[in-house]
């Protein structure tokens, strides 16, 4: 695992072990919490507000090879290719969902039942995890798309584990299985053949 991967597996640990040793409400430190919770939501609404200004004004028709998305061993939604454009715009729909629904869930554990780790933890992880998004790489930053934010991005594991890119397979393997896949049929042909002679 990387450097950059350890220490924001590491962010939330330091925040709870913090939490631990100091009383927030003795402090006077709750309203400040959920300000800051607050201001980092829309913060990071408003990040993904200017990606998607951006993503609309692309006119990037270039092929992304989307593979399959598979979950729990079946398949979800099969593979499909379409242009750049199109694909962010998906990626970054995902992500105002993904960050609507984590932001719905912390907000109902922490003012039903009290808790009040999940809102310290967003308030550190929140812009990290953001900024750390390749569309927010792209758009925000100008970083050009290769390397880790290459397309098709890699799903991110809700596990927080290091988890590898499905890349759609080359113009050579394609060939290569064609080219296997004539042979079989020769062999299934001949194999055929020789069976209605024996008859």
């Amino acid at each position: 695992m990387s450097f950059k991967g350890m220490w924001k597996q590491a962010l939330p640990l330091a925040v709870g072990l913090g939490l631990q040793q100091i009383n927030i409400e003795e402090l006077g430190l709750l309203i400040p919490i959920r300000v800051a919770y607050a201001a980092v939501q829309i913060a990071v609404l408003v990040t993904f507000g200017i990606v998607y200004t951006r993503v609309k004004k692309s006119e990037d028709k270039t092929v992304v090879h989307v593979p399959a998305e598979t979950q729990f061993g079946q398949e979800i939604k099969p593979a499909t290719s379409m242009p750049t454009c199109e694909y962010d715009m998906s990626q970054l729909m995902k992500l105002v969902q993904q960050t609507a629904i984590q932001g719905l869930v912390t907000s109902l554990m922490h003012f039903k039942w009290g808790y009040l780790f999940p809102l310290a933890v967003q308030v550190v992880m929140g812009p990290v995890s953001a900024l750390d998004q390749p569309l927010v790489q792209i758009y925000a930053f100008g970083r050009e798309a290769t390397g880790d934010l290459k397309r098709p991005f890699p799903a991110p594991n809700p596990f927080g584990m290091p988890q590898t890119t499905a890349q759609p397979p080359t113009q050579k393997e394609l060939k290569r299985e064609a080219k296997e896949a004539k042979k079989e049929a020769a062999k299934a042909e001949a194999s055929a053949t020789e069976t209605s002679k024996d008859k």
